[in-house]
């Protein structure tokens, strides 16, 4: 179980070109292992808070009050379940754009278990295509991280990675770790995810489980 008692707060998230000041308003959840969606526009929905917790530009983000989160029972501060999470994507900076990921996986099982194809892993990360949420989610996981966070994605992005985060929402489950994807608020409710928080309006942000239409 992951519990998160999150303050109001804004940070200003990056990706690739995309900058923006994106705010998160308070809210508190437990989540069991899985993928969730936070839905919401980019300047007001859950990216801030996926990227205050996954980002390592840590004074981009401000919050009103302190958060604070239980992972399995263990209280972590911010500065603590950082070290637990890890971003997907191409990563910021030169050096890590050009790193291939076969160098970065040690554990070469995960190169089959996530069906990442030879041609993907032995290009430079940011010439992986959408292949990079399974090579990074990849990367993450042998590194032993827990907590998983996507950039702000758009409704149709999403629709085209579906078969990923399908593939994502299972591996979460059976090892125990956490995924969240802030996205644009989806006119499909059918969303291959295990469920949602809904920050496009000012009613109390709370979570649905399961989101409609999975079991």
């Amino acid at each position: 179980m992951f519990k998160v008692n999150w303050p109001s707060s804004y940070a200003v998230c990056e990706y690739n070109r995309t900058r923006v000041l994106s705010e998160t308003p308070a809210f508190s959840c437990e989540f069991r292992p899985g993928l969730y969606a936070l839905t919401g526009p980019m300047e007001r929905g859950g990216w801030g808070f996926a990227y205050a917790i996954s980002s390592r530009r840590h004074k981009e983000t401000i919050t009103d009050g302190t958060p604070s989160f239980a992972l399995d029972d263990v209280s972590y501060s911010l500065e603590e379940i950082r070290r637990q999470a890890h971003p997907l994507g191409v990563p910021r900076g030169l050096i890590a754009r050009r790193r291939f990921a076969q160098s970065q996986i040690r554990d070469k099982s995960l190169i089959s278990v996530f069906d990442l194809t030879q041609a993907r892993i032995n290009r430079p990360i940011w010439q992986a295509g959408n292949e990079v949420w399974r090579i990074t989610t990849a990367i993450g996981i042998d590194q032993g991280k827990r907590i998983f966070c996507f950039p702000w994605l758009s409704a149709k992005h999403v629709e085209i990675l579906r078969p990923s985060l399908e593939f994502i929402s299972e591996e979460m489950k059976k090892r125990g770790t956490y995924c969240f994807l802030p996205m644009a608020a989806s006119p499909n409710a059918d969303l291959p995810v295990d469920g949602i928080i809904d920050f496009s309006n000012d009613a109390v942000c709370r979570l649905e489980v399961p989101a409609p239409g999975r079991p």
